[in-house]
């Protein structure tokens, strides 16, 4: 998304006070998600325009069965992604404190719910 994209954006906001599942406006949203990532733009969700505010955090194997540490990424606004577990906070990076979520698109989120808790803990 363009920074002329997301401009459009603030402006909509700004006539309609859109708002999203969290309450805030979606400016502040958008003006969040620059400041978190350190970009001037932000992508779209891969299910809908909205911003994307998450990734996916679902785990990569390779063709073995063998975590590969990379995570699925795929774009999610907050409407779209499904957060396990609470909010985390970690201090101590270059940009202070950072929050941070454990977040599924909807094809992971099905996945993790038809998997046992024994499957969970080896996913």
């Amino acid at each position: 998304m363009t920074n002329k994209e997301l401009d459009e954006l603030e402006q909509r906001a700004e006539l309609d006070r859109a708002t999203m599942l969290s309450g805030e406006p979606l400016k502040q949203l958008i003006a969040l998600a620059r400041h978190a990532t350190g970009r001037t733009h932000t992508e779209t969700c891969a299910h809908c325009l909205r911003p994307a505010l998450r990734l996916c955090d679902w785990p990569l194997f390779d063709g073995k069965g063998i975590m590969t540490g990379k995570t699925c990424d795929v774009p999610l606004c907050l409407e779209h992604a499904t957060q396990q577990g609470g909010t985390i906070f970690i201090c101590g990076t270059k940009d202070g404190c950072i929050t941070d979520s454990h977040d599924f698109c909807p094809e992971h989120e099905a996945k993790r719910q038809r998997l046992t808790p024994d499957d969970q803990a080896g996913a």
